[in-house]
Formats: C-alpha cells, sequence, structure tokens
C-alpha cells in the first residue's frame, strides 16, 4: 500500500508589521517575490524582516504539500526535496531584493558588530517534523544565536535607514533621479581596497558597507544593494542581478532599472566608480558583452532559479558620437562641399565656352 505523506500548516510564533518599504507587494522587490508559490511567499515575509528582536520563527505554510511512494523513507526524502527547493528560492529572493533583511547578510558582517562585544552570530534554518501514521507534518523554524535583542544590528539598520532617507534627488526626471543616485553613490563608495584577502571589510557585500559603514567600503554587493535602496526612496523600479564578470570570470552584481518607456536596462554602480559612468543604462548589445548574467562561469554554478527583468538590447541613451568618427564626418563633408563646388564651376566653365561658340 502506497505510503502518502504531506508537509502540513505549523502554527506560526510570532506576528510581525512589515513596513511598506520592505513590503513586497508594494515596492520594486516584487520582482522576485511575485515568482514565488504561496509557500515560499511565507518564508519570504518571515524572512525580510526588519525586526533584529527576532531571534526564532516557525513559518506558517499556507499550501500543505504532498509526496506519495511506496516506500516511507522515500516520501520523507521527496517532501524534503521540495521543501528545501521553496526554502532556498524563498532566501534567494529575499538576498537580491530586501537589503535590511539582516537574516542574509554576510555572516562575517553579523560576526562583528560595531562597538559591541558578543559571541560570533549565526543565522539560518532547521526542519521539525513528525511522521504518525501516514501523515508528515513539516515545519521551518528560522534562528538566530547570539543576544536575543541584538542592538549592533539595530543601529547598522537605523544607520542605514538615516543615510537613505537623508538622501534625494532634485532632478524632475527619471534618468536624472537615476543619473543622481548612481553619483551619490560614486562619490560615496570606495571599492574595498581590500577585497580578497583577510583583510577585507566585513560589510563590503551589504548596504551597511557601502552606505553607513567604516570608510564606506563595499564590493559589488554593496554597491548594488545601496544602489536599490536608493531606488525605491525615489519610486523607481529596480532589481540586483548576480551573474559574472567575463573578462576575469569573476563573480559580480549589478542592477537593472525601468524607465519611463517600460523598458529595463542595466547600470553597473561599481564599474561606473572608475569608469566615468560608461556602464549607466546601457542596452543589452554592449551590456552583455562583459556581463553574463544567471550564472558563476568560474565554478559553472547558477546564481538562483529565478528570472531576472528582460534588457532591452539598445542603451536608453542615444549612442554619442566619438570625436574620431565626428573627424570623419565633418572631412567626408568637407570633401563632398568641395567636390560640389568643382563640379559646379567645372560647369559653368563648359557653359561659357559652349556660348562662346
Amino acid at each position: 500500500m502506497a505510503l502518502l505523506a504531506a508537509i502540513a500548516v505549523a502554527t506560526p510564533l510570532f506576528a510581525t508589521t512589515v513596513s511598506a518599504e520592505t513590503n513586497a507587494e508594494e515596492d520594486s522587490s516584487k520582482w522576485y517575490y511575485n515568482q514565488l508559490d504561496v509557500n515560499g511567499k511565507a518564508i519570504y515575509d518571515a524572512l525580510s524582516t526588519t525586526d533584529p528582536s527576532i531571534t526564532s520563527a516557525t513559518v506558517n505554510l499556507p499550501v500543505t504539500l504532498w509526496a506519495k511512494s511506496n516506500i516511507q523513507g522515500e516520501a520523507e526524502e521527496l517532501l524534503e526535496a521540495s521543501f528545501r527547493k521553496t526554502i532556498n528560492l524563498a532566501y534567494d529572493a529575499v538576498r537580491i531584493s530586501s537589503p535590511l533583511s539582516f537574516w542574509v547578510w554576510d555572516r562575517s558582517a553579523l560576526h562583528s558588530v560595531p562597538n559591541v562585544e558578543r559571541e560570533p552570530a549565526e543565522a539560518g534554518y532547521r526542519y521539525v517534523y513528525s511522521l504518525s501514521s501516514a501523515t508528515f507534518t513539516l515545519s521551518l523554524d528560522l534562528y538566530r544565536t547570539a543576544d536575543a535583542d541584538f542592538p549592533g544590528v539595530q543601529k547598522m539598520i537605523e544607520d542605514i535607514r538615516t543615510v537613505v532617507d537623508n538622501f534625494s534627488s532634485d532632478s524632475t526626471t527619471m534618468r536624472g533621479k537615476v543619473l543622481d543616485i548612481n553619483n551619490y553613490l560614486t562619490n560615496l563608495i570606495t571599492y574595498d581596497p581590500h577585497a580578497g584577502t583577510t583583510g577585507r571589510s566585513i560589510y563590503a557585500h551589504d548596504a551597511y558597507g557601502a552606505l553607513a559603514g567604516p570608510s564606506n567600503y563595499a564590493v559589488c554587493d554593496g554597491y548594488s544593494k545601496a544602489f536599490l535602496l536608493l531606488c525605491e526612496k525615489e519610486g523607481i523600479d529596480c532589481v540586483i542581478v548576480l551573474g559574472t564578470e567575463i573578462q576575469d570570470y569573476i563573480n559580480h552584481a549589478w542592477n537593472y532599472v525601468k524607465m519611463e518607456d517600460g523598458k529595463w536596462y542595466a547600470i553597473d554602480v561599481t564599474w561606473n566608480d572608475s569608469s566615468g559612468n560608461a556602464y549607466f543604462l546601457a542596452g543589452g548589445e554592449t551590456f552583455f558583452a562583459s556581463h553574463q548574467e544567471g550564472i558563476y562561469l568560474n565554478t559553472g554554478t547558477p546564481t538562483y532559479d529565478l528570472e531576472s527583468p528582460v534588457v532591452s538590447m539598445s542603451p536608453y541613451d542615444p549612442p554619442a558620437i566619438s570625436p574620431s568618427i565626428l573627424f570623419a564626418l565633418i572631412t567626408v563633408a568637407m570633401i563632398g562641399g568641395i567636390v560640389l563646388v568643382l563640379m559646379y564651376l567645372q560647369g559653368r566653365r563648359h557653359h561659357r565656352k559652349k556660348h562662346h561658340n
């Protein structure tokens, strides 16, 4: 007789109100959020909280999952595999959509909160399940070890919010706002000079390092998360994209923004910091010559099983004419003008000669 197994709905251990700035239904994070199923969205909502006082939670799963097998152990494995996939998708969506959620911050950043002595912190999840008769009940238990109130993280989140709240763009156009955000960050952030070494900034991969951390050191993760937060502040649809910088096969992060024409364009604030905004509202035709989304090419590992927006192949701004091309066009025009004048004069001489004869 076949064993019937299910993941049943678990009762939540806490209730939390998610503010508008982190509500995935109301801001640009809905792009990845809407790719989750209802269980994934429930997990996302729990993970995306920015309240550091929450150290543990059991997530309420709205939909019961079922697995059927003649072998009891196989049914359990099928259920856990399905559940783990749902968790991983939700975690990835939060990681690239909710920079203020400490649940997905770089673990080393939580190990050393400014001016606070504490034991190393951890965050993660574990399964809690029971098996009786043909029903397999499984709930998700999120947990974090460290001080219960986590005051250092609360201060970090407040510092990030202060910087975001104090930013404003005077531009009346969307392009101007995006440019103001880009320029503000390239002036504020310094690419971590110790990136890739043991001396790197422990906040470099998070919005805290970019916006409020010591020396404003960050790497691409920090740049892209800071850009997302400021775009949300200005009401601009924006997503974070993970992939590879093709030339050196280095893991990389950047952003896509949706402009008033309804199209998405690429922007790499990290590279703009050293290139004079060469990667500002770029089109895919040139951008994807140096960026590969969705995979870490050095390992062949997909970044996440979520779809990023389709980017316009043409840039938002009309291509600028380089000085060399402009000079060539002027030269051709001048030569053409001279040829026309010579032809005119030659025609006049021919006409006069004919009339004289």
